[in-house]
C-alpha cells in the first residue's frame, strides 16, 4: 500500500501518533520554561543520597519514593536539552534500523504525514 492509502485506512494510529507528538512537544516545552526543575530534582537526589531526606522528612519506616538508581537516570533525562524529543527520535531511529526492508516505506509515512500537518497549518 502507499503510504496515503495506510494514512487513510490507520486513522486511528496516526490519530494516537500525533497525540504522542503533541504530549512530546508540550512535555518538553514545559521543561523549557521550567529550568528550576533540573535543579530541585538535583537537590532531591542529593538528599536522598546523603541521607538527609530519609531521615530528617520521612517516618523511620518508609523508604524514599525513588531510588537512587533511578533518580540518577531521571537526572540524566532531564539533563537533555528536549528529553522527550530526543527519547522519540531514538525509538523512530531504532524502528528504522530494525526494519531496514520496509525503510522507503517508513520514510515516505513519516514524510506524508509532516505534509499533511502542514497543509493543516496553513489552512486551518
Amino acid at each position: 500500500m502507499s503510504p496515503t492509502q495506510h494514512l487513510e485506512q490507520q486513522q486511528a494510529l496516526v490519530k494516537q501518533f500525533a497525540e504522542i507528538l503533541e504530549f512530546v512537544l508540550k512535555f518538553d516545552e514545559h521543561k523549557m520554561k521550567t529550568p528550576a526543575i533540573q535543579n530541585d530534582f538535583s537537590y532531591y537526589r542529593r538528599s536522598v543520597s546523603r541521607g538527609g531526606l530519609i531521615n530528617s522528612e520521612l517516618p523511620p519506616d518508609e523508604e524514599p519514593h525513588i531510588g537512587a538508581e533511578v533518580a540518577n537516570r531521571m537526572s540524566l533525562f532531564y539533563a537533555q536539552a528536549t528529553p522527550m524529543l530526543k527519547v522519540l527520535s531514538e525509538a523512530t531511529s531504532q524502528f528504522v534500523n530494525d526494519n531496514q526492508q520496509d525503510l522507503e516505506n517508513t520514510t515516505e509515512t513519516l514524510s506524508t504525514m509532516a505534509k499533511v500537518c502542514l497543509r493543516m497549518l496553513e489552512n486551518p
